[in-house]
């Protein structure tokens, strides 16, 4: 008899706020690595460099930019800002989280490593603060494994039976099988986010793996005799639209192994004072293995989906662990992307953009040497997460794409699946209007053995990652200098009265300044008069009365608004002598046509001199 392998994948996330990208270069021998593993790697340096062509080429990567320093303090759930050697500065925002927060409220790098409560003797405050909370808060049998630095707190059993739970501010949800077996896991070697059990139920494997996102639940249905349905009892408050706070549960489909999706009928039914969750499926014309994926989608800044002619209803944004683009003649998948530039500082100058993606599965025909896949602008800003074929955003098709890249099978082979989509032009629109991105990505065209082009009908398809090798956006920006150094006082103040003494012409020695002075600011009595231009050093005051004293005062300002220290002058007005007062004291006399009298003091005050 020949055997089959059914595999169902239950994939359980978060909503959470985030603010809200595989590199250039990065070679992965896997096309799934472990979440402590892809964040680990996936913040190397020099994410704009591409493999030299020329030596005039490789000779300017030596001037590449590089990282001098991650600015922690800027961190957020899924980006994270460097300063370059340059002075300028690059945020990467990622499609995962790549951060939670620790008891003492700091970012910090997710890991999602499971842990056995038997060997948790004391929680520390650089672990999360959510299972800090929840751990302080229970008393806890010691029978299961947990997370101590991920975003959400999960409890794993060693006993499935016994039941899974998620959680996140203070929402939480168990799911315990029903009519399992006493099924004892093992985390798996080399894996260690990844616990596996053995026949859970007839026929049938369990496995339960961490991600930055949530938990993601494989169940193997081995063979003939494996249950048609599943069935789980619900812990915890989950509404009729399958919601419970921070934590919801999405439409379910089904893939099988050459990737026809179905729908997956998920029902929710009470039973006295208790809740269960049935799921069912019709597997009729589908090939082994198949894939069942009822999610709990993130809210994230940057969101990630893609959508199928094939399945016009179709909702695969939450359930997407990676994301097809596909142009043949049985089906057209697109993927589109959007995130937020609320991140960037909003006095910064762009300078680039791009999208960086992982090839995960590279699946044509031995007819097509190359593909050429197009990132293109979506009309209008902002599309739901929930988006379909039917309800899917428009491309613009009226323009050059944005930017194009081709993929060759033999570099896909050689490991070369690092695939990067200047985006500058639109990320610069974006940034000085609505701040929101959004960009599909397409196959466009694919290159024949026969040396032809193909623009419909290509023979295969393609994934991009998405939660094991996220997709990336990184910007590149500049901020202006902020200039905090004052201008120098002005000195040496005077005034001389004109137009017998109605008017009063002001004269100064300039000031200087780091940059540059602006400007002056003239001041009569404290009241702020006007100004004139750096190269200025003079101003007639007008409307003043003779006989009277008046106190004047002139300060510099640079472009940055910073103003120097006053310099003030006490002049009493007469039409035959004019006299100026400093600190109380008479500080010179100057008659109406002759030579100004200067009166000298000593320390003590006492006039000694007149000169």
């Amino acid at each position: 008899m020949r055997k089959h392998t059914l595999s169902i994948s239950l994939i359980f996330f978060l909503l959470l706020p985030v603010t809200a990208f595989s590199e250039e270069g990065l070679s992965f021998t896997e096309t799934q690595k472990s979440e402590s593993a892809v964040n680990s790697t996936v913040y190397s340096n020099n994410l704009f460099i591409d493999s030299p062509n020329t030596p005039e080429e490789a000779g300017n990567q030596s001037k590449e930019k590089k990282r001098v320093k991650e600015l922690i303090e800027k961190r957020t759930a899924s980006s994270k800002h460097f300063l370059m050697n340059d002075g300028t500065y690059e945020v990467v925002f990622s499609s995962s989280d790549v951060h939670y927060k620790d008891a003492k409220g700091k970012w910090e790098e997710i890991d999602s490593v499971l842990v056995d409560e038997m060997h948790i003797d004391s929680i520390h405050t650089d672990s999360s603060a959510e299972v800090y909370r929840t751990i302080h808060n229970e008393n806890s049998d010691k029978n299961g494994y947990r997370a101590l630095k991920s975003p959400f707190d999960v409890k794993i059993p060693k006993d499935i039976s016994k039941g899974y739970s998620i959680g996140k501010d203070y929402d939480r949800l168990t799911f315990i099988p029903i009519n399992a077996k006493n099924s004892f896991g093992v985390v798996m070697p080399g894996s260690p986010d990844q616990i596996k059990y053995r026949n859970v139920w007839a026929n049938t494997d369990l496995s339960l793996t961490l991600t930055s996102t949530g938990i993601k639940e494989d169940i193997i249905l081995k063979g003939e005799g494996s249950p048609g349905k599943i069935t789980f009892q619900v812990l915890g408050d989950l509404d009729k639209n399958f919601n419970s706070g921070s934590l919801t549960i999405l439409p379910a489909f089904l893939v099988d192994k050459n990737g026809r999706t179905k729908p997956v009928k998920v029902t929710q039914r009470e039973q006295g004072d208790k809740k269960f969750m049935d799921f069912s499926w019709d597997i009729k014309g589908l090939s082994y293995p198949i894939t069942i994926d009822p999610t709990v989608t993130i809210n994230t800044s940057m969101y990630s989906t893609y959508v199928r002619k094939s399945q016009p209803t179709m909702n695969f944004q939450a359930a997407a662990y990676s994301l097809p683009v596909e142009k043949s003649s049985n089906d057209i998948a697109e993927t589109y992307i959007q995130f937020s530039l609320q991140n960037v500082p909003v006095n910064a100058t762009i300078s680039k953009a791009q999208i960086n993606a992982f090839i995960e599965n590279f699946n044509f025909s031995t007819s097509v040497t190359q593909v050429k896949l197009e990132s293109r602008l979506i009309f209008g800003d902002t599309w739901i997460s929930g988006t379909t074929w039917n309800t899917k955003p428009s491309l613009n098709y009226y323009e050059p794409a944005a930017s194009s890249v081709w993929i060759s099978k033999t570099n896909y082979d050689a490991g070369q699946r690092n695939i990067n989509f200047d985006i500058t032009n639109i990320t610069k629109n974006s940034y000085n209007n609505s701040k929101i991105v959004s960009v599909g990505i397409v196959c466009a065209a694919a290159a024949h053995t026969s040396g032809s082009l193909m623009t419909d009908n290509i023979p295969g398809s393609l994934s991009l990652g998405k939660v094991y090798n996220p997709l990336q956006l990184i910007v590149q920006y500049t901020i202006p200098t902020i200039d905090t150094t004052p201008p120098t006082k002005p000195t040496n103040l005077s005034g001389k009265c004109t137009n017998t003494c109605s008017n009063v012409q002001l004269n100064w020695n300039p000031s200087t300044d780091n940059v540059g002075v602006s400007l002056y600011e003239i001041y009569q009595d404290g009241v702020y008069i006007d100004s004139t231009p750096a190269n200025q050093n003079s101003y007639t005051v007008t409307n003043t009365t003779i006989g009277k004293t008046y106190t004047f005062s002139v300060l510099a300002k640079d472009a940055a608004g910073n103003k120097s220290e006053p310099y003030f002058q006490t002049i009493l007005l007469r039409e035959t002598v004019q006299y100026f007062y400093e600190n109380g004291r008479l500080h010179h006399i100057i008659p109406q046509n002759g030579t100004p009298k200067y009166y000298i003091y000593d320390l003590n005050g006492n006039l000694i001199k007149i000169k």
